[in-house]
């Protein structure tokens, strides 16, 4: 009787497991759609797949748990949680060329904003960076340019 009561409770858990499963992919789905909503600079970036390589500017800074992107045409200042977090890639040149700006006399000092241009990748809506503070991941595949006078056309 305690093996036909099991297949029975097995029986009724395959549902609840499909029901919770359905439940959490709506979640997911409808916090992409609010995050995609309330991106403040959504609407200053190229229509691109996810992840596809495109030509990216605007302007970054760095600093403790801070690497922040935010692009042309949007009208907020890069800081913590602003914009997109940066990540470049291995080879990318975008490291190279950012450092030397830095004070590394002291790591809580932000660095400078700077103008960028370069080859990237943008993520999914979610949470990234440093305590998920970013609605998205922007990262960079070639620098083409990085210039603390710069300025977004």
């Amino acid at each position: 009787m305690s093996h036909r009561r099991g297949v029975v409770q097995v029986a009724h858990v395959a549902p609840r497991i499909a029901h919770i499963t359905f439940a959490l992919i709506l979640t997911a789905s409808a916090c992409s759609t609010i995050a995609r909503l309330n991106d403040p600079c959504g609407g200053s970036l190229p229509d691109a797949a996810v992840d596809a390589t495109i030509a990216l500017e605007g302007y970054y800074r760095s600093s403790f748990e801070i690497s922040s992107f935010v692009p042309c045409g949007c009208d907020i200042e890069p800081g913590h949680g602003a914009g997109y977090w940066l990540t470049p890639a291995p080879g990318s040149g975008f490291h190279e060329a950012y450092s030397p700006l830095v004070d590394e006399t002291d790591p809580f000092r932000p660095g400078p904003e700077v103008y960028t241009r370069f080859e990237g990748s943008l993520s999914e809506y979610g949470t990234h960076g440093h305590m998920g503070a970013y609605l998205r991941q922007v990262t960079v595949y070639r620098l083409i340019e990085i210039n603390p006078d710069g300025q977004c056309p």
